[in-house]
């Protein structure tokens, strides 16, 4: 707020988001001819040793400063946001933890060879798919050896055998478990019945369309993939209007509109909105491919 913000931020208000960071430090660099751009994207912390991958979370989102070195015409990152103190999930020895990271890797593989499957994943999946079988097999075989540990381990402290405050733990532990399974029931069966009457493959393809890693701005990234396909692309130094406004397509406008209301408007789209902007990008492709006849 005020009418110059960038001291209100710095000498007042003194605390806030990374973006805010990030573009104060932008500015002031730039005010001594110090060529930089704000970087938005997300920090990489908690690796999963199980799927070999990086398990990056919508709350990782994070934003920092880049700064152009003529000498060495390299961008080189500086991050000015004070740390807060990022830890992960605990012990890897933790058998919650341990849970936790085979159903990631078993989300990796769902995505990685169903949902993002080509001709190229298809020949290392059958060749390595053997191999893949015999891996987690013996995983599952640690993990059920686990599972019967801790479940004899809370039954001991049900009883008492560890004292009272540890069976009224465990005992709380359990009701929490339950709590958690009728919940997750619930949600099963209202899923279920939204997919009636749609088929469940047209619900499937619809929630994957929609989505790109979690992104609810997956329809701006087929919009650009279409138009690279006639070799049209949207320059960095541009902002995605300045972009859409230079192209003849109207259909680039409309979609840049719902862009940014969904990305920086904390807009969500309706099932009448998603299936309009489907259409959209089906009549852009149809005009970029007459475009390069």
């Amino acid at each position: 707020g005020g009418a110059d913000p960038l001291p209100e931020f710095l000498f007042n208000v003194k605390e806030g988001h990374c973006e805010y960071f990030a573009t104060s430090m932008a500015i002031m660099l730039r005010t001594q001819g110090i060529p930089t751009r704000v970087v938005n994207g997300f920090l990489a912390t908690d690796y999963n040793t199980t799927s070999n991958s990086f398990v990056v979370k919508q709350r990782e989102a994070h934003s920092w400063v880049e700064v152009y070195f003529p000498e060495s015409k390299m961008w080189i990152p500086f991050d000015p946001t004070p740390s807060a103190g990022t830890s992960g999930f605990g012990s890897t020895t933790s058998f919650s933890i341990r849970l936790k990271r085979y159903l990631e890797a078993l989300e990796s593989i769902w995505i990685q060879y169903i949902v993002s499957f080509d001709n190229q994943e298809q020949q290392s999946l059958f060749r390595s798919l053997k191999v893949k079988f015999k891996e987690y097999y013996q995983q599952v075989g640690e993990l059920s050896g686990q599972v019967e540990s801790a479940i004899g381990n809370w039954w001991s402290e049900v009883r008492g055998d560890l004292g009272f405050s540890a069976r009224l733990s465990a005992i709380g532990s359990g009701v929490g478990i339950l709590i958690f399974g009728l919940g997750f029931g619930f949600s099963a069966r209202w899923a279920l019945r939204n997919m009636k009457g749609v088929g469940f493959l047209t619900w499937l393809k619809r929630m994957f369309s929609r989505t790109v890693g979690g992104s609810p701005v997956a329809f701006y990234v087929k919009m650009e993939e279409i138009l690279l396909k006639s070799g049209i692309r949207r320059p960095a130094d541009q902002t995605p209007r300045e972009f859409a406004s230079s192209l003849e397509f109207n259909e680039v406008n409309i979609l840049t509109e719902q862009y940014n209301s969904v990305r920086y408007g904390g807009k969500v789209l309706t099932e009448a909105e998603h299936e309009e902007i489907e259409h959209i990008l089906d009549e852009l492709k149809k005009r970029v491919s007459k475009t390069d006849k």
